[in-house]
């Protein structure tokens, strides 16, 4: 009590130690003073936090359905592997009866397909064509052995239009000469030929399809490739009229040999390319 009564101190040296001892905090806590202050900050900061929140959840929210809808699922059949989402379930069980007999039938036309399964993968639209960015809505990879397929070919867009069972069995076609000859669809032949073959596959051998079987004989344009799908599906069916459903298995055997398509072709229908593209425009 000497240090801070009396007049044995003096004033400034009792001054100096109380504030000595306030800056030590052992006079006066400093929680002395700052309660007054500590309220209003800590508010602030659980309104920063709850704000967050706010902004937060609703996000999580549109997450959960998302993840749900684009749970993946996997169905095989005889030959076809399909990846799809959950929620198109009841589209590949349609697909999926349908289209292993269509298989047997290619086969039974072709020959035996030499891989154990064919993947086909269901894609929503909008990222198939964020994925692959191209203007078709289906398509084979020679590098995956697999088909592609966004879900506008669901349903038709008119009643012409491909529907579902024509784009994988249009591109089953494509994974058939890859597989029976070696090479790439494109590599192992005109680019008429290929697409022709994969639009005649799909016009007669999908059940109840919307195609005619055969179609009006048109001018042909020159050459093939100027209209690949339908210059190409009335050379192949006119090759097939000439010649039976075989001489295709036979050309693909002769590629697999080695042979290159210009005189495998030759081999197999006895005719030349230029002779078939007169041959056609005399139709």
């Amino acid at each position: 009590m000497s240090l801070f009564v009396g007049d044995r101190v003096p004033t400034p040296v009792v001054g100096l130690n109380m504030r000595l001892l306030i800056r030590l905090g052992i006079l006066f806590p400093k929680w002395a003073f700052q309660q007054e202050e500590d309220p209003p900050v800590r508010p602030r900061h659980r309104g920063h936090a709850t704000f967050i929140l706010l902004l937060v959840l609703p996000t999580v929210g549109l997450m959960i359905p998302n993840l749900a809808a684009a749970q993946q699922e996997s169905r095989e059949t005889g030959r076809f592997l399909f990846i799809y989402n959950a929620q198109d379930r009841e589209h590949v069980d349609t697909l999926a009866n349908l289209l292993d007999g269509v298989f047997s039938d290619l086969e039974g036309a072709f020959g035996t397909f030499p891989w154990p399964k064919l993947p086909v993968y269901l894609h929503p639209y909008a990222e198939y064509r964020s994925r692959f960015g191209n203007a078709s809505d289906a398509h084979y990879t020679p590098q995956e052995r697999a088909i592609h397929i966004g879900y506008v070919a669901m349903t038709p867009r008119s009643t012409t239009d491909l529907r579902m069972e024509a784009y994988v069995i249009h591109e089953a076609a494509h994974a058939f000469q890859h597989a029976l000859t070696g090479l790439h669809p494109y590599a192992g032949s005109p680019i008429w030929f290929a697409e022709g073959l994969a639009r005649y596959c799909e016009r007669h051998f999908v059940r109840n399809s919307p195609f005619p079987t055969a179609i009006a004989p048109q001018q042909v344009l020159s050459p093939l490739d100027a209209n690949p799908y339908e210059n190409g599906y009335q050379a192949i069916d006119y090759l097939i009229a000439r010649a039976g459903m075989g001489s295709i298995a036979q050309l693909f055997g002769r590629i697999a040999n080695g042979v290159p398509f210009a005189q495998a072709f030759t081999q197999t229908y006895g005719l030349t390319i230029p002779e078939l593209q007169a041959a056609l425009r005399n139709r």
